[in-house]
């Protein structure tokens, strides 16, 4: 095994074992020292890799947003606007029911705690709320194509984008993977109401 592949199993490990650690104890409960006992590695070895727990939550926020776009980024192969829409929107559900721990460390810091978004420095910050508006975006261009091809009617496409982006990121606080509704079933239902939320109606 090269260096290099040691090193990025090595971080990838510290990743999810942080994020365990900050859903387990909190951002404010985990140190450094417990997180490399956790890891089973010395503190400077931990520092080696990451100079900070805020760069290590950064990273871990920063992996999961590049996922989220690559994923709801094959929306757009669709042919039409009501197509697009709701692959955008399935796909942005299953991503989060599908990632459950993963997608409540990233609903804390971006949409919770206000404590737990300053211990990022502005930089930080910066980063993950250009991924955010990205992601947005990406919908929001959807829903004005489908109003200039006139399908669909969206009074304010900017609030519709993210009340559409809303139903998904709160399905994670209620979704059990062992409740009567699979992630591919729930994901498919919320596709199909974003289209009829915004479709125009017929008289």
């Amino acid at each position: 095994m090269r260096k290099t592949e040691t090193v990025d199993a090595t971080r990838a490990r510290i990743l999810e074992t942080a994020a365990a650690l900050f859903r387990e104890k909190g951002y404010d409960g985990t140190s450094m020292n417990e997180l490399a006992r956790r890891i089973g590695i010395t503190a400077p070895g931990l520092y080696w890799h990451f100079s900070s727990k805020a760069e290590i939550l950064t990273e871990y926020l920063e992996a999961s947003m590049l996922d989220l776009l690559h994923i709801t980024g094959s929306a757009a192969a669709e042919k039409t606007p009501a197509d697009k829409l709701r692959a955008f929107v399935s796909a942005h559900v299953r991503f989060q029911v599908e990632r459950l721990d993963r997608a409540k460390v990233y609903s804390v810091v971006a949409y919770g705690h206000e404590q737990l978004k300053q211990s990022l420095d502005d930089d930080q910050q910066s980063l993950l709320r250009t991924l955010e508006r990205k992601h947005l975006g990406n919908l929001e261009r959807i829903l004005q194509e489908g109003m200039a091809e006139g399908s669909f009617d969206v009074p304010d496409i900017h609030s519709v984008g993210f009340a559409l982006l809303a139903m998904g990121e709160h399905a994670i606080f209620w979704f059990r993977p062992s409740g009567r509704l699979s992630a591919d079933e729930l994901a498919e239902l919320y596709g199909d109401l974003a289209v009829r939320m915004v479709s125009v109606k017929t008289p």
